[in-house]
C-alpha cells in the first residue's frame, strides 16, 4: 500500500468523438473533522470523537466486545476468530464494532485487522457479523438488534480523509477549463464530493 501522503499519478483521457482531453490530478490527502450520526446499542457508551474507518475488519483471535473503549468496561459479547465485521471507526486503541450500521461495542485494535490485510495473508473470513444468527449464541446475543426497541443516535465528531481533485478539460478547439473539487470519505465508506 502506498503512503497516504503520496499523490496519485494524474489520469488522462481523450474523447474519441470530440477530441477533447481531460486530466485528473489528485492532491494530497488531508484530514477533516465533521459531525456524523452514529447509532448504537443502548448499553454502549458513546464516544465524543472518532476516526472514521467504515471498512471490513476480521478478528484475529477470540475477542471480547466491551461496552466502552477500555479494558475494564463491561463485556457485552464476544467474537470468534475470523469473524468479519464493519469497523465503524476507531477511538484510541479501540475499534467500534458495527452490525447492520449500528455500533454494538468496542474491541481492542490488537485483536483485529483490516480484512484486506487478512486476505493478503490468505486468511478467509469464517463468519460475517451482519449475517450471523446472533441470538443463537450467548456470546453474540447482545448484538441482536431486532430485540432492541429503539437505538440511541448520537452526533459524533469524526475525523475523515479528504482529497482535493483537479480536473483540467481541454476542448478540441484549445479552450481550457479547470475545476477543483474535494472528495471526503463518508460514514458509509463511499467518497462524496463536498
Amino acid at each position: 500500500a502506498s503512503p497516504a501522503s503520496a499523490t496519485a499519478a494524474p489520469a488522462s483521457w481523450t474523447s474519441s468523438h470530440s477530441g477533447a482531453t481531460a486530466q485528473i490530478v489528485q492532491g494530497q490527502e488531508f484530514t477533516q473533522t465533521k459531525t456524523v450520526e452514529v447509532k448504537r446499542a443502548p448499553k454502549i457508551v458513546a464516544v465524543p470523537t472518532m476516526k472514521l474507518i467504515n471498512e471490513q475488519y476480521l478478528t484475529k483471535s477470540s475477542s471480547n466486545v466491551r461496552s466502552a473503549p477500555n479494558k475494564s468496561a463491561e463485556k457485552v459479547g464476544g467474537l470468534k476468530p475470523g469473524t468479519e465485521f464493519t469497523a465503524v471507526g476507531s477511538t484510541g486503541d479501540w475499534i467500534l464494532v458495527g452490525r447492520k450500521g449500528v455500533t454494538v461495542g468496542y474491541v481492542n485494535k490488537d485483536l483485529v485487522e483490516p480484512k484486506a490485510e487478512a486476505v493478503a495473508k490468505s486468511v478467509k473470513p469464517a463468519a460475517n457479523l451482519d449475517e450471523m444468527n446472533v441470538s443463537a449464541d450467548k456470546e453474540t446475543k447482545a448484538f441482536d438488534l431486532d430485540s432492541i426497541p429503539s437505538l440511541p443516535t448520537q452526533q459524533v465528531a469524526a475525523e475523515t480523509s479528504c482529497r482535493p481533485v483537479t480536473v483540467s478539460l481541454k476542448a478540441a478547439n484549445g479552450d481550457t477549463e479547470q475545476e477543483q473539487n474535494t472528495f471526503c470519505k463518508q460514514a458509509n465508506g463511499t467518497w462524496e464530493l463536498i
